[in-house]
């Protein structure tokens, strides 16, 4: 992870935070992590893009 590009590194720890009050991915754990992150779809795609 410390060779992430920052943003990267703030999906990562904001979606394994959020994992930990909503262990599934549904439409709560999409609400809380919108609240954080707004963009975290595109950060998402870039770290799958980065570690792929």
């Amino acid at each position: 992870m410390l060779d992430l590009p920052k943003e990267l590194g703030e999906f990562v720890i904001v979606h394994e935070l959020v994992d930990l009050l909503v262990p599934n991915h549904g439409k709560l754990f999409k609400c809380l992590i919108s609240a954080y992150l707004p963009d975290w779809e595109e950060r998402e795609k870039r770290l799958q893009r980065f570690v792929g």
